[in-house]
């Protein structure tokens, strides 16, 4: 099941382009490019995002023993490409290194 596009200044509901508009509205911030939703982890949905964006795609690679590549998303559309991206990396903190 796939979310909807959201507002990514205050994370509400945004407005498709439309008759009256020619972007993504937010009623509290008007014009925005809308947040889409994350796309779970897989190498075909970072290469969707990365062919998707008109900006970097950041990840730390290699990633770092015992880290997992977890989620990507960004901010766009098919009509504009995406503005923003955010990819999501988990794994343990500094201080397990040191409690070995």
């Amino acid at each position: 099941m796939r979310g909807e596009p959201s507002c990514p200044k205050c994370g509400g509901r945004v407005r498709a382009p439309g008759l009256f508009a020619d972007s993504w509205q937010c009623d509290a911030h008007g014009s925005v490019y809308p947040l889409q939703p994350v796309i779970p982890p897989s190498v075909e949905a970072l290469n969707v995002v990365v062919h998707r964006t008109q900006v970097p795609v950041w990840m730390p690679w290699p990633l770092p023993v015992g880290w997992l590549f977890t989620g990507v998303t960004y901010a766009g559309d098919d009509r504009s490409g995406g503005r923003a991206t955010a990819v999501a990396c988990s794994g343990p903190g500094p201080w397990a290194a040191w409690a070995s």
